[in-house]
């Protein structure tokens, strides 16, 4: 960020000097937990125009669906160690959810 200040000089004309400044930005966090998309949180800004973030985690999101599914899985932190088949990561993917999905050939995700 910047800062401007104005200064007048001896004579009529008006002059300003711009500053780099660091400001700090109060934020808000509000955390969730869904059924099908696990944990999440949302970031609310106090300053204008008062943006907002919604976080959720489409590995997450793939791992529940094919938990529900009943598809043999096993977990990383973040998305799949290994599956029956790379269909089942395709097909837990994709099954009403996030438009854009992406697995690896060998059922990792």
């Amino acid at each position: 960020m910047f800062t401007a200040t104005k200064r007048t000089g001896r004579t009529t004309g008006v002059w300003f000097s711009f500053t780099k400044t660091d400001r700090r930005v109060t934020c808000y966090y509000f955390y969730l937990w869904g059924d099908d998309f696990g944990p999440a949180f949302v970031k609310v800004c106090a300053y204008f125009p008062h943006s907002a973030k919604i976080w959720i985690n489409g590995h997450e999101w793939a791992k529940r669906q094919a938990a529900k599914a009943g598809i043999g899985l096993t977990e990383l932190s973040n998305g799949f160690a290994s599956l029956p088949t790379p269909m089942h990561c395709r097909r837990s993917a994709t099954v009403s959810g996030p438009a854009r999905s992406e697995c690896s050939p060998n059922g990792g995700g």
